[in-house]
């Protein structure tokens, strides 16, 4: 699989040359041939998936329009916000984007239905797992005709995840990924999440709930599960929450201090940082492996 997206690196000659010279390449899908309905502009309802857009876009798409919660990169500050904790469908319909991207997970049903309802075209970016994100990467590539651009993204995924799946310790740690306010209050991760596969992936034996999103956790609960690792964001002084929670003084991550803090928008979103948050939390499981 991987030398087959290799391969997809060697396009022609002609298309490397407008590129280089700053021109937008042909609209094209995997085959090659010429896309019937090239996409020049796009709206994007979920912060993973304008970072996506954004931070590999190098201006071949214009965006039209945001969510309030996007921040990263940093020039999406001047693109208009048209989603809050709902779609604004006026807006976007005056807008008229070429393509619309966004999150399910983020949506109902009602929301999409809307949205179908004013003619748009809609592209779901489905990330549950690694799998599914390279997955629906490879959709959009091919739907805005930037499959090289993206091939390589995705091979810095593959090698992060293949060298972790290679360096698994033999004897994995007990994991478990939480967020909260920071005052007792905990979430944790489902085990059909993106974070726990990504977790799974760095090689801890995730504990949780036979979930796709992040459930309420009691106290309780996490004592008896007694993680040998807890996976956090880093915002909200969690790491130190977690470490005074007397309640927790008996859980082996809380009496080891194996607590890894890390900022919410990139442990928690399935973006352009996803390389980054499989290698970086790869690296660091082996270490307190070694070490346990």
């Amino acid at each position: 699989m991987k030398s087959m997206r290799r391969a997809l690196a060697l396009l022609p000659f002609v298309s490397l040359l407008l590129m280089l010279a700053g021109c937008q390449p042909p609209q094209a899908n995997m085959g090659g041939k010429e896309n019937p309905n090239p996409v020049g502009t796009i709206i994007s309802l979920s912060p993973n998936t304008t970072e996506i857009v954004m931070f590999y876009n190098f201006d071949n798409l214009k965006m039209l329009g945001r969510t309030r919660a996007d921040n990263f990169p940093e020039t999406v500050s001047v693109i208009p916000v048209v989603a809050d904790v709902k779609p604004n469908y006026e807006a976007i319909s005056q807008l008229k984007p070429d393509m619309v991207i966004y999150n399910p997970d983020l949506y109902s049903d009602t929301d999409v239905a809307k949205l179908k309802e004013l003619g748009l075209r809609l592209f779901e970016f489905k990330a549950r797992s690694l799998d599914e994100y390279v997955e629906s990467l490879q959709r959009y590539a091919a739907a805005v005709g930037m499959e090289t651009r993206y091939n390589d993204v995705i091979i810095k995924v593959d090698d992060a995840r293949a060298h972790n799946q290679a360096t698994r310790p033999a004897n994995p740690l007990k994991g478990v990924v939480l967020t909260g306010s920071g005052n007792g209050d905990y979430m944790i991760a489902g085990l059909g999440t993106f974070q726990a596969d990504v977790a799974k992936n760095a090689g801890l034996e995730m504990l949780g709930p036979n979930s796709n999103k992040f459930e309420r956790l009691s106290v309780e609960s996490l004592v008896a599960m007694n993680p040998d690792v807890i996976v956090t964001i880093e915002e909200g002084d969690m790491t130190n929450a977690l470490l005074k929670d007397a309640r927790l003084s008996s859980v082996s991550a809380i009496k080891k201090q194996y607590i890894l803090g890390i900022k919410s928008d990139i442990l928690l979103r399935a973006g352009a940082r996803v390389d980054m948050l499989v290698g970086r939390l790869g690296e660091t499981v082996r270490k307190l492996s070694a070490t346990n």
